[in-house]
């Protein structure tokens, strides 16, 4: 018996041998395949929500409460790891991914809402354990090969979200599958306006000229079919978690951190201005996220279409972004990522403007394609950008850094959703076409100041303080 629970805490902790990560490229890959079963799911359920509860803004609703939770979550998320440690904290939040599952075969306010809080109470520390466990693996093939960590991680982190982007498009093609006797356009008598004026306070007017169409629930049948993969899904997360995921190192600066302590240090590293400069883009690119998740699957996908359609067009962004991060990574080595990163900002900037005056009609399939497999190629540069810039700039505090992304990330988040059901689509495209200006602003300010720093003609304040005291010689010589 001794020897059993001798396994099992090793499993747990990863072996006995070391606390350290004995291949830092198994880690990636291990922790991107149990991310792939979790999300597979999650994902999905997440882009289904606002389609399959509208009754009350249930499905928004929920989801607000999740990023809520995620807010504090956010804030002790160095600490948690500090308790539980990176691979104690994966395994328990993939628990409470499969325990979120359960909920949605009887959704109701008192089953999802609950379930949600809870899930949105280890949303922070599960994103950044997976943050330091992909840095830890980069740094240390960095330091073994002698290779630029800029480099590394954008390999690493091309590595992770390529999986974790086929897992959103396998879970979408599981609901497609699972929905398929509602791929063709359904009748009703309930209608709602579609594209921009979807809203979910109005009804179909006496005369319009935007299209309409009922946006039918699935049979409870076909719901607990989709639910029982995704659970089954969860739960080959967390036994991979538990049986091949090692254990992750816990800096130094973790080990000096207690929870006060690490709420203060995540705010205090706002002084930096560096920090401040770059979060706007974190916080755009998570809000235009939640755009294409909630806001253009109900609008542009499920009211003009079926719900049927949601899975098979998902699937076709979560392709193009699995690819994308492939190609992006490799073309990043031969131009600048500020290139890049201009060039995904024209195209999110000239997708949302061409929404804004688009009504989609059943024959206007093709043009949803297109504007998904472009999202997603544009998706993949934000991602390789802020996750592999993160470590860069702020390499001796990246938890505080990564904690403040997350945090920031899900106060966005639950303001979004927590507003969803009192805004139409026109006012949302608004308000992230603003922050899409506002973010591009403030990251040309940071790379002006990145560079100066970087400049060969700078001097360092070394050089300075030995100019002032030459001059402070020269003068009591005088």
């Amino acid at each position: 018996m001794t020897n059993f629970k001798m396994k099992i805490y090793c499993a747990f902790r990863g072996g006995v041998k070391s606390d350290k990560i004995e291949s830092p490229l198994q880690s990636t890959i291990v922790i991107s395949i149990a991310f792939f079963f979790v999300f597979s799911a999650f994902m999905s359920i997440q882009a289904l929500q606002n389609s399959l509860n509208m009754e009350a803004g249930l499905g928004v609703k929920s989801l607000a409460c999740l990023y809520s939770a995620s807010i504090v979550s956010s804030l002790l998320a160095p600490f948690c790891i500090k308790v539980l440690g990176g691979k104690i904290t994966v395994v328990v939040a993939f628990s409470c991914h499969a325990i979120y599952v359960m909920s949605n075969f009887y959704p109701r306010f008192y089953t999802l809402i609950p379930t949600s809080i809870l899930l949105g109470l280890v949303t922070g520390p599960l994103w950044t354990a997976q943050n330091l466990f992909i840095t830890a693996s980069a740094t240390r093939i960095a330091e073994k090969r002698k290779k630029n960590l800029a480099d590394v991680l954008n390999r690493h982190n091309g590595i992770f979200f390529s999986i974790h982007g086929v897992a959103f498009g396998i879970g979408s093609v599981v609901s497609s599958i699972i929905f398929h006797t509602d791929i063709t356009l359904p009748s009703g008598n309930v209608t709602k306006l579609c594209g921009i004026l979807e809203c979910d306070s109005y009804r179909q007017p006496n005369t319009s000229n935007i299209s309409f169409i009922s946006t039918n629930r699935p049979s409870p049948q076909l719901l607990h079919q989709l639910f029982s993969v995704y659970l089954a899904f969860d739960m080959i997360g967390v036994v991979i978690a538990i049986l091949l995921l090692p254990t992750l190192p816990v800096s130094d600066w973790i080990k000096k951190k207690s929870a006060l302590k690490s709420v203060y240090s995540m705010f205090s590293s706002l002084s930096n201005v560096k920090l401040v400069l770059f979060l706007p883009l974190t916080i755009m690119t998570n809000v235009q996220r939640f755009v294409l998740y909630a806001d253009f699957t109900k609008a542009y996908i499920t009211c003009p279409f079926s719900i049927g359609w949601v899975g098979l067009v998902m699937a076709s962004y979560a392709l193009t972004n699995t690819i994308s991060l492939q190609i992006i990574h490799g073309v990043a080595k031969l131009i600048k990522r500020q290139i890049l990163v201009a060039f995904a900002a024209i195209v999110n900037l000239a997708e949302m403007t061409f929404w804004l005056f688009w009504n989609p009609t059943a024959d206007h399939l093709p043009l949803i394609f297109v504007s998904v497999i472009l999202w997603g190629m544009t998706d993949a540069i934000w991602k390789l950008e802020i996750f592999g810039t993160i470590p860069v700039l702020f390499s001796s505090k990246k938890e505080p850094a990564f904690a403040n992304v997350h945090f920031w990330g899900s106060l966005s988040s639950a303001i979004y959703f927590g507003t969803a059901s009192y805004l139409c689509v026109f006012t949302k495209l608004v308000i992230c076409i603003a922050l899409m200006v506002i973010s591009m602003l403030l990251y040309i300010i940071l790379q002006i100041k990145l560079s100066r720093e970087q400049s060969p003609d700078r001097p360092t304040k070394q050089e300075i303080n030995i100019e002032e005291k030459e001059q402070l010689n020269n003068t009591s010589t005088e």
